[in-house]
């Protein structure tokens, strides 16, 4: 009985605003095929991996060589022609289009393109590709349709550095080697 009043009550806001609303987690929306409400109880903010394949990965500070590296590791990640950017993403009521994703490329704004593919119905898979040479940073955030936010996320640098290096020698043409010996 207190159900269906509760469910009453809301049905009646809900026609009343015609807008779904959300509230700690309690989404209240309408089934637009079956015209039945359905509140959606969503307490768990979304999780993410962000991967990479670097071809080097640099000591930030010290410029050696290192192995492996970890989120908030201060390394640079070097490629030679492009990166692969990978985003993981666990959250049952998804919408890709609620996803920030904005790439840096020498310090300014750089437009990029999610591809976003759904491998069940709680991972989501998004990819794009970083080309040209340049310093990058990827920053990722995301709030479900519950607000529930996800951990932000922040790349290290990534540099791609696809130009061979060249040297410049000049000679003065009025000078003489002189040889000792």
């Amino acid at each position: 009985f207190i159900y269906n009043k509760i469910v009453k009550y809301l049905q009646t806001i809900y026609s009343i605003c015609r807008i779904c609303f959300k509230h700690s987690g309690i989404l209240f929306a309408t089934n637009i095929l079956s015209k039945q409400n359905i509140i959606i109880v969503d307490p768990l903010a979304p999780e993410r991996t962000v991967t990479y394949v670097p071809e080097r990965i640099l000591d930030a500070a010290t410029r050696t060589d290192v192995s492996t590296f970890a989120e908030g590791d201060d390394v640079i990640l070097y490629y030679e022609k492009e990166a692969e950017v990978t985003i993981d993403v666990t959250e049952a009521n998804f919408y890709s289009e609620d996803v920030i994703v904005k790439v840096t490329k020498n310090g300014a704004d750089h437009a990029v393109t999610v591809d976003w593919t759904d491998i069940s119905e709680d991972a989501h898979k998004g990819t794009f590709t970083l080309s040209g040479d340049g310093d990058y940073k990827v920053y990722v955030t995301y709030t479900d349709r519950s607000e529930n936010e996800m951990v932000a996320y922040e790349s290290q640098e990534i540099r791609i550095d696809d130009t061979d290096p060249t040297i410049a020698v000049e000679y003065k043409s009025d000078a003489q080697v002189v040889n000792d010996k």
